[in-house]
């Protein structure tokens, strides 16, 4: 994937050099003397700090010099090192062995291989960091990514802990958040059933289902809610048979079905309800008892079973009413009528199924518990894939029945009827999502961004200081969720995925910093179009104002994602003074000449946000990586300048 090791390499480059705040004593660091002034004063520059140093020793301009920071009173005392810089980069062993033996450490091949890559890329050097590398390292060798990670940590100044080590490798690592997720709800929905891996399963689930597909589950669920809730006629017919024809219903009347769920029922096993709300699991018991006597023919019985199912379900359904009717009669009930009670009551079991679960996970319900007892084959995510494609087509006004309709068995067009019933259906749920009303565009992505637990620890310590058990409590995002499934000694090949992800997300956490008043912000989440769900990256930089709010007039924001038909595009956007200017990278044919009529919406829309586009240009990914690190290496602001300490060397 080139476009992704792009956006990896501007990451990596995209960070400040090493910096020297917090100088330790016995740490080795390089710096370079840029300006030599009267009486022996020099400006230096270590990482990207500029430093006022009084010399004690003659030292050459632009020439650059090993040092160790001294212990002492008062200001930083610094000893030049009788180190070659030369040496060290033409790769000579001499100035490496002499660093290692200053450090007092052992001349292995692991050490000398570390401290010429710590000398290579300038990196503060000292003997406790060159031992809790070596020790993180172990096993894999020298990896790219584990090297790539520690250079990250300490040139973002990060805490020197394991913990982060592997967070930043997992940030660098190429398996993407997205894959990352399917693979982890795969493999808890194979796996042992839990309580906290089911909340897993429910946002894995949320966090991966594309635009396409939820849709599909909310017009199959609206379409069982209208043959459930309504009369046994009119719009309710009308989506039995829609659902029969999708092949998502067996084929035969209203009892015939229902009949065939009951009998199905009796095999559901019990933690086929696990993660839902406790009410289905109790209403799977107490159907289950329902249809058990009704088979052994029990009359008393089963009459005893219907009255607690409808105790434990006292809502008004159109179900129930029928149910209550019956039973109210003054002559009683005889068996001749129990077909009819049981119908409805498997009618109202279902209907409650779908009415007690969350709107997010309504769909994955539906999947596990619902269709197994109204369809024949088993093939159930093969028959959503399906009714997916018919509800598109019907978007699209592209219906073909002989393609898209199972075994091709029905040769004629929906009926209006149905046709009409599809389309209010979708009308009414397309209403609710606008991805080209930038507020709703806000929304969504400040709930990825909240589901994922990208804010986990801000928000757990605002609940500390509130005192607030109950809402720490409720924080189930999925880093928490995470961290709470991992301390439960989970399967070992769910384990590893599972704290893959986790590093993934605090390595996400981590790649933002602040520099001084500078701000630079590096997020991937999980983002859903429409046939798919992909991964968006976003790299933020830019300064803050006095009131610590991000300062929306100078800033550059980078945009990485995969699209549906464009396939992998990079934006970079860059803003001064509120004047905009973007560079679209993109291998599309024809792309400027599909996007120039769209060009005016886009200015009259930033305009109405106080912005002015000045330039948008459309370049080749071969074009792309001389452009971006030409960018890279020219920030908007010089960090600098707000650094600087006094030192003696």
């Amino acid at each position: 994937m080139v476009t992704a090791s792009i956006i990896q390499s501007l990451l990596k480059e995209s960070a400040p050099p090493t910096e020297a705040r917090g100088f330790r004593p016995g740490q080795i660091i390089n710096g370079k003397i840029i300006k030599l002034f009267p009486n022996q004063i020099a400006e230096v520059q270590v990482g990207n700090q500029k430093v006022i140093a009084q010399l004690e020793v003659p030292l050459s301009a632009n020439e650059r010099y090993w040092f160790q920071v001294q212990s002492g009173e008062g200001k930083i005392h610094l000893k030049v090192l009788p180190l070659s810089e030369g040496s060290f980069q033409k790769g000579g062993t001499a100035s490496i062995e002499g660093l290692i033996k200053q450090l007092s450490l052992p001349q292995s091949k692991e050490n000398i291989e570390l401290v010429a890559f710590f000398a290579k890329e300038r990196l503060p050097i000292s003997k406790e960091i060159l031992q809790l590398s070596a020790e993180w390292l172990k096993g894999n060798g020298q990896s790219k990514e584990g090297l790539e990670a520690i250079k990250q940590m300490l040139t973002k100044d990060l805490p020197l802990t394991k913990e982060t080590f592997l967070s930043m490798k997992a940030n660098i690592k190429s398996e993407s958040m997205n894959v990352l997720l399917s693979q982890l709800h795969t493999l808890l929905d194979q796996g042992p059933s839990s309580v906290t891996g089911d909340k897993l399963i429910q946002l894995t689930h949320q966090l991966t289902i594309s635009e396409n597909h939820k849709l599909t589950e909310q017009v199959l669920t609206q379409l069982l809610k209208t043959w459930l809730s309504t009369p046994e006629q009119g719009d309710s017919q009308v989506a039995f048979k829609l659902l029969q024809r999708f092949g998502l219903v067996v084929e035969g009347n209203e009892s015939v079905v229902l009949r065939n769920g009951a009998e199905q029922l009796l095999k559901t096993a019990e933690d086929t309800t696990r993660g839902l709300n406790h009410e289905v699991s109790r209403n799977l018991s107490l159907v289950k008892e329902v249809v058990e006597s009704s088979r052994l023919g029990n009359q008393e019985e089963f009459i005893g079973k219907v009255k607690q199912y409808l105790a434990n379900n006292p809502g008004s359904s159109q179900s129930n009413s029928v149910v209550s009717g019956i039973l109210n009669q003054t002559e009683g009930v005889n068996s001749s009528q129990n077909d009819r009670i049981l119908n409805s009551v498997m009618k109202s079991f279902i209907l409650s199924i779908i009415q007690q679960t969350e709107t997010e996970n309504v769909g994955n319900t539906i999947s596990r518990l619902v269709l197994p007892l109204l369809s024949s084959n088993g093939d159930d995510v093969g028959k959503i894939n399906l009714f997916n494609q018919n509800v598109v087509s019907v978007m699209n006004e592209t219906f073909d029945p002989v393609e898209l309709l199972p075994n091709n068995q029905i040769q004629t067009q929906l009926k209006a009827e149905e046709k009409m019933l599809l389309r209010s259906l979708l009308t009414v749920i397309n209403e609710g999502a606008k991805w080209e009303d930038s507020t709703f565009v806000s929304e969504q992505l400040r709930k990825i961004i909240k589901d994922l637990g990208l804010s986990y620890e801000k928000d757990l310590l605002h609940s500390f200081k509130q005192t607030n058990a109950p809402e720490l409590q409720r924080t189930d995002t999925l880093k928490s969720v995470l961290i709470q499934y991992l301390n439960e000694t989970p399967p070992p090949h769910i384990r590893d995925v599972a704290e893959q992800l986790l590093h993934k997300i605090t390595g996400v956490q981590l790649m933002s910093q602040e520099t001084g008043p500078l701000q630079q912000y590096v997020m991937q989440i999980p983002l859903p179009l429409f046939q798919k769900t992909t991964d968006l990256t976003i790299q933020w930089s830019g300064r803050k104002k006095e009131n610590g709010e991000i300062d929306s007039n100078y800033c550059r924001v980078l945009f990485y994602l995969d699209l549906e038909n464009l396939n992998e595009t990079i934006v970079d956007m860059q803003v001064q003074n509120r004047i905009m200017n973007i560079t679209i990278f993109n291998d599309t044919e024809r792309l400027k000449k599909l996007a120039t009529p769209l060009i005016p919406i886009l200015k009259e829309n930033l305009a109405r946000n106080d912005y002015k586009l000045s330039s948008i240009y459309f370049q080749k990914s071969s074009e792309q990586k001389t452009t971006l690190k030409k960018h890279a290496v020219q920030p908007l602001y010089d960090s600098s300048n707000y650094n600087g300490v006094d030192i003696r060397v």
